[in-house]
């Protein structure tokens, strides 16, 4: 008998900035930012499939371009994640890329923020919403919406 996956997926919406303001540089090289955004009605897709203690995390993705090394924002949230939980969580991202690369609408930032939900629903001790968007915060600085 095959063992059940539990797949869970979410959600990653576009974002447009109504307003902007940079009020500085953060030490990790990103800006402190001030702005009013809106989510918008479309955006990419990230499921997380989990695996086994100590098995890692990797990512599909099949939009030419997207890094599916340590640099991209999704498994660095997980590795995040994994460092405040303590967990051994391993498992695999797949996404389903429908913003544009480097066109302003925040997608990298939306799915880092998609991964940490993702991570904390798969959980055996979620870090619960206050825990999560101090983490996005570290990601980047428009992670947290």
């Amino acid at each position: 008998m095959l063992p059940v996956v539990n797949t869970l997926s979410v959600f990653a919406p576009a974002k447009i900035n109504l307003l902007l303001a940079i009020t500085g540089r953060r030490p990790d090289g990103f800006h402190n930012l001030v702005s009013l955004v809106a989510p918008l009605g479309f955006g990419d897709q990230l499921s997380f499939e989990p695996a086994g203690a100590g098995e890692g995390f990797s990512l599909h993705c099949e939009e030419p371009g997207v890094p599916l090394d340590a640099s991209n924002l999704i498994l660095r949230a997980a590795a995040l994640h994994a460092e405040a939980s303590g967990q051994v969580l391993g498992g695999r991202f797949v996404l389903e890329k429908r913003i544009p690369m480097g066109g302003g609408l925040g997608g990298g930032s939306s799915d880092a923020s998609a991964a940490l939900l993702l991570l904390d629903q798969a959980s055996e001790r979620p870090l619960g919403a206050g825990r999560l968007d101090e983490l996005a915060s570290r990601i980047g600085s428009d992670c947290p919406l």
